[in-house]
């Protein structure tokens, strides 16, 4: 079910999360790919001459876990 699956996720990403700066760049992406499965990036205008400083990037993480 759902609900055992965030069960179980808790204490791995409370784990990434916890050691994730004391890890090499190597160690930091194997267990950014261990977690994530994919990383939708979505941009609907360019802002290279905006001034307003609005981004609109919208990023969707889908996670194995």
């Amino acid at each position: 079910s759902t609900l055992s699956r965030y069960k179980r996720a808790i204490p791995m990403l409370e784990r990434c999360l916890n050691e994730y700066n004391n890890l090499t760049v190597i160690e930091k992406n194997e267990v950014l790919k261990s977690i994530i499965d994919k990383v939708i990036y979505t941009k609907t205008t360019s802002n290279h001459s905006s001034s307003t400083g609005v981004d609109d990037t919208k990023v969707v993480t889908y996670l194995k876990i």
